[in-house]
């Protein structure tokens, strides 16, 4: 809400609750603000002063800004007036000639009133010293001045029930060092948790689904450190930072997660294969078209069709010896053909062979349009009548006249 005062020098305002009865509290005041550096006109008038005053979003009532208006003046150039005093040359009537005005006036076709007339348009007569009398001017009009206002901000002293700048900042300080404080511990916390998790996880897949990929002697190695594990969390572990809590799960880790790889090769390599031989069994039989005479892939080259093929059959060769070698190995050995690895061959014998066979065939040649023959050029009158003497053009058949 914006206020306006008429003040002459500092002043004061207080603020306070209108029904002291709903206030929850012994004081009603909310606030006294005194409104500093404030003065009279230039004429010794009461000043203006502009006071905004609202509540914030959380309800506090404060006085955010006080103004003083300022009036002055600024000079507004006048404009230059127009000279509407010159003579306008006179328009000859028409079917009359104009006649040229001199120093003298001699009398116009002998007429008194037409004399009399020109006498009145003859030049002043010089003066007597024989200078030229001075033109008279319209006197300058005084420059005019209009009224402007501006605004100068107040300074104000606040005098409100709440603590001081300095213990806001304080208690500033202590809310981020808590609200720092909390995010270690919960940090921690997660970081402790992941350990345990870690631990009730892996010794129960130990005997169950990756049973069959460690053998015998590193799983009950790996089982015992589990328990100490577990032992330490409730002991020395109980309260640690989180970088210890760290180190132990990545500890743990370097053991449990070899065994957890060999499972995940065994569980998507049969996937992996299958898709490899998809790949070049399309291949192969492109090939296979290709040799047979088809006509849809009689426009491919046939270096590079040959070339295809012998790609896709060394890679057919090798996936065969790797199968063969990884079946050899225990499920608790490390694999020698690794998912990784299949799909990359993929990859790479997809990339030689497509653009060769899947190359599109080019489409067949337009047919040249018919030549048009040139048009006749016009035979004009000279031409007409030559080839009539020459008996080129045919004569009109002759009419019967009347019997």
């Amino acid at each position: 809400r914006m206020m306006t005062f008429m003040r002459s020098e500092p002043f004061e305002l207080r603020a306070f609750y209108t029904n002291p009865t709903e206030v929850p509290h012994m004081g009603t005041d909310l606030g006294l603000f005194r409104i500093t550096a404030v003065h009279p006109t230039a004429d010794g008038e009461p000043s203006k002063v502009k006071i905004k005053a609202r509540v914030n979003q959380h309800g506090i009532f404060t006085i955010c800004q006080a103004q003083l208006a300022e009036k002055y003046e600024v000079v507004v150039p006048a404009e230059e007036p127009m000279d509407t005093n010159e003579a306008k040359p006179a328009t000859p009537v028409a079917g009359e000639t104009a006649v040229p005005e001199t120093a003298e006036s001699p009398a116009v076709n002998g007429s008194p009133e037409k004399e009399a007339a020109a006498m009145d348009t003859q030049p002043p007569p010089p003066a007597e010293n024989g200078e030229a009398a001075p033109e008279t001017k319209e006197a300058a009009a005084p420059p005019r001045t209009k009224s402007k206002v501006r605004y100068h901000d107040l300074p104000i002293e606040t005098q409100v029930c709440q603590l001081d700048k300095t213990t806001l900042m304080e208690y500033a300080e202590n809310e981020a060092k808590m609200i720092s404080q909390d995010k270690l511990e919960r940090d921690r916390s997660n970081a402790k948790n992941a350990v345990e998790e870690y631990v009730y996880e892996m010794r129960n897949k130990l005997s169950g689904l990756l049973e069959e990929f460690v053998v015998e002697s590193e799983r009950e190695e790996f089982n015992a450190f589990l328990t100490a594990t577990e032992d330490w969390l409730y002991d020395e572990g109980e309260d640690q930072v989180k970088q210890v809590y760290a180190d132990r799960l990545a500890s743990m880790r370097s053991r449990g997660d070899p065994i957890v790889r060999r499972h995940q090769e065994a569980e998507h390599r049969p996937g992996a294969i299958e898709t490899f031989g998809r790949a070049a069994q399309s291949f192969v039989k492109m090939v296979d078209a290709f040799r047979a005479g088809d006509s849809k892939y009689e426009h491919l080259v046939p270096e590079e069709v040959e070339k295809v093929a012998k790609l896709v059959e060394e890679k057919r060769q090798w996936l065969i010896t790797q199968s063969n070698a990884q079946a050899q190995l225990a499920r608790h050995a490390d694999p020698v053909l690794t998912v990784a690895r299949i799909k990359a061959e993929t990859d790479a014998m997809f990339l030689a062979a497509n653009p060769v066979l899947s190359k599109p065939k080019p489409e067949p040649p337009k047919p040249e349009p018919p030549k048009d023959t040139a048009p006749a050029t016009p035979a004009g009158p000279e031409e007409s009548k030559e080839a009539s003497n020459n008996g080129d053009v045919k004569s009109a058949p002759e009419q019967n006249g009347p019997a």
